[in-house]
This record gives structure tokens, C-alpha cells and sequence, in this order.
């Protein structure tokens, strides 16, 4: 078998040659899957086309230059030894919505012109799309000023608050507060696990999608190391922060978020999206396993009791 720079060395038994190669690929198994409906090309020459429009769009405080050039680093292929770059890099920041941008990441690997549309669109006239899922911001979102709710908490750039907020805003169950774009906000981003999977149909991105994330109940390890990563799978993994905190940090692109109390720290309160399998480590009686959050790639050695503890069951889809 002949190798190429997109395809890790093997010999012709189909094995790794280089154990650096393997140990990168074991270590984020989901970067080296290229299935695709759209290219990273694609969705630049959207973003292109939008930045050159002299219209102010929908949003009484974002600027049309200043999203088109956040939008052009974001819709962008993420290369191994990278991760952390591309469409990787989108943060929530301080903003309760990692729901919202489990959803954009997973997208985005797939079908980037169809996000690069969605977000370009939800700009120039307030609505987006992405396949059937459609989102509409509310005039109230739409007035918000980006500046005074930047000034009140962590918020990332003007294009991932407007991708973010926009989803939550014209989503919102009945029974939760409206969703304006404030960090201060909470309940308005719970994530049910339902309520992933269906945005994720709604998408048409992926043929199929099943949700097996549990509201109240703990899965458990076999339901975790009985994960397979087949190329064109994304498995989005809800969790409970604590995960993250008390486990051991064997590398990463980022420095974690710093934990916090908050009426969420009842119930699982935080989505990753999982680029590794989980396997067990005989040796200490723990898991190892590669996540994204946070805008970056994280690798990470959690004990059995800490995994049982704040593993809640994934919601995974084919392309």
C-alpha cells in the first residue's frame, strides 16, 4: 500500500509504520475521517461573497466586515497537530451554549458550506438555515447590543454570538426564559439530549442519528468502551463538567474552564463531541480518551468512579 500525505503510513498488512503516526491517530481518530458533503473551498467563496456586500444587515450591533473575517478563520479545515485551528476553534466562551455549538462544530466538519450559508444568511436578513433546520432570531435578539453584553461577561467573537445565540433564541422550549445573548443566562441553555438529536436530523448533514443520551441516569463504562469510531460517525457526549475537572489532562490545545457553581451542577450541564474511543487502562483503573470543548482538543486520563459518575450517554450520527 502506497502512502500519501493524507493517510498514515502503513505497510501492506494494513498496519501503522510509524508509532508517532499511530499514537496522533489513536489520539484523535476523528481528524483523520474526511468524509465530506461540502468542501472547506466551498464555504470560503460564501464568506467571500458575503464580506464583499456594502448592506448592514439584520443586526443593529455586529459588523459585516468584522464577522466575515471571524467567519473565514472558523469555516476552515482543522489539520492534525492543529486542532485547535479551523472550525475547532469555535468558543462559547462564558455563554451557557454548548449545545449550540456542539451542533456548529459537528456541522461545520461535514458540510462547511452549508454553515458558512446558514450564518451569512442569519446575518444579512436574520433567518438561516441549515438543510431543513431553520432558525430565526427574535427582534429583541436582533436590537441586542453586543457590546453592552460583552462588557458583562465572557463572550466570544460577534459571528459565534450571533451563530450561537440565534440557535438557542428561536429554539427555547415554552417553559424556558428567552434566550437574549446574555452570559448571565442559564436555563435557557440546558442540554437535553433529545433536543441535540433533533437539530441534528433537522440538518440533513447526516443519514442517520440516534440519540442515546440519558437526562437522570449514568450509562455507564461498557456503554462507553462499546464506542466504535467509523469514518463518518460524529458522536456529541454529554457529561457533567466534573468529568473534565477531576480528571488528568494528558494533553491539550487549551487550558480548561475554570469551574464554577451554578444551578446546572445538578444535572449534567456540559455537551463534548468525542474524537477518540474510550479505553480502558488496566493499569490504574482508568479511561483514556480524546474530547473537543472548549475551542480545543483535550486528551484526557479519568478514574472508573469519576466516569461513572458524570458520563450521561452520547448522541451520534452518520454521515
Amino acid at each position: 500500500m502506497t502512502s500519501n500525505d493524507s493517510e498514515p503510513s502503513r505497510t501492506d498488512t494494513g498496519w501503522f509504520t510509524d508509532a508517532e503516526q499511530l499514537g496522533t491517530y489513536m489520539d484523535d481518530m476523528r481528524i483523520a475521517d474526511t468524509r465530506m458533503s461540502s468542501s472547506f473551498e466551498d464555504a470560503q467563496y460564501i464568506v467571500a461573497e458575503f464580506a464583499a456586500s456594502g448592506d448592514n444587515g439584520a443586526w443593529s450591533s455586529l459588523d459585516r466586515a468584522t464577522v466575515a473575517e471571524r467567519l473565514q478563520t472558523l469555516i476552515a479545515e482543522a489539520a492534525a497537530g492543529d486542532t485547535g485551528a479551523g472550525y475547532r476553534s469555535l468558543m462559547q466562551a462564558g455563554l451557557n451554549l454548548c449545545k449550540p455549538t456542539a451542533l456548529l462544530v459537528m456541522a461545520m466538519g461535514r458540510d462547511p458550506a452549508a454553515v458558512a450559508r446558514y450564518a451569512t444568511d442569519l446575518f444579512n436578513g436574520g433567518t438561516g438555515y441549515i438543510g431543513d433546520f431553520g432558525v430565526t432570531a427574535s427582534d429583541d435578539l436582533l436590537a441586542a447590543d453586543f457590546k453592552d453584553l460583552s462588557n458583562r461577561g465572557s463572550i466570544a467573537s460577534q459571528a459565534e454570538w450571533m451563530m450561537l445565540s440565534a440557535i438557542r433564541n428561536a429554539t427555547e422550549p415554552f417553559w424556558q426564559p428567552e434566550w437574549t445573548g446574555d452570559p448571565d443566562q442559564e436555563l435557557a441553555g440546558l442540554p437535553r439530549p433529545e433536543e441535540l438529536a433533533d437539530w441534528m436530523r433537522q440538518t440533513n448533514i447526516w443519514s442517520d442519528v440516534t440519540d442515546n443520551g440519558r437526562w437522570a441516569t449514568n450509562p455507564g463504562i461498557p456503554d462507553a468502551t462499546s464506542i466504535v469510531m467509523y469514518e463518518g460517525v460524529d458522536l456529541a457526549m454529554l457529561i457533567h463538567v466534573n468529568l473534565i475537572h477531576q480528571s488528568t489532562i494528558v494533553d491539550s490545545d487549551q487550558a480548561p474552564k475554570q469551574a464554577s457553581w451554578s444551578v446546572l451542577d445538578y444535572f449534567p450541564n456540559h455537551w463534548v463531541i468525542l474524537l477518540s474511543e474510550i479505553t480502558p487502562q488496566l493499569d490504574d483503573n482508568s479511561l483514556v480518551y480524546s474530547i473537543w470543548t472548549f475551542g480545543g482538543r483535550m486528551r484526557l486520563r479519568t478514574p472508573q468512579q469519576v466516569f461513572i459518575d458524570n458520563y450521561f450517554g452520547t448522541v451520534s450520527a452518520t454521515l
